[in-house]
């Protein structure tokens, strides 16, 4: 899952909260000065179903 926003996002902490899910996950910024003046930015989140934290919990439930 990626995320790019031109804005802030209405509830921050609920993004990072959704975002750190992941198994990996990151930023990635690029300056003005490669972007013909406008600074980029992105986070990042890696999920694989299968060691996911959310997987392995529902495992557990499952038996």
């Amino acid at each position: 899952m990626e995320m790019r926003l031109s804005v802030r996002a209405p509830d921050e902490c609920g993004v990072l909260a959704a975002l750190a899910l992941g198994d990996r996950w990151g930023h990635r910024y690029s300056p003005a000065s490669c972007n013909g003046g406008v600074a980029k930015e992105s986070v990042w989140s890696e999920v694989h179903v299968d060691s996911s934290p959310y997987a392995q919990r529902k495992r557990q439930f499952q038996g």
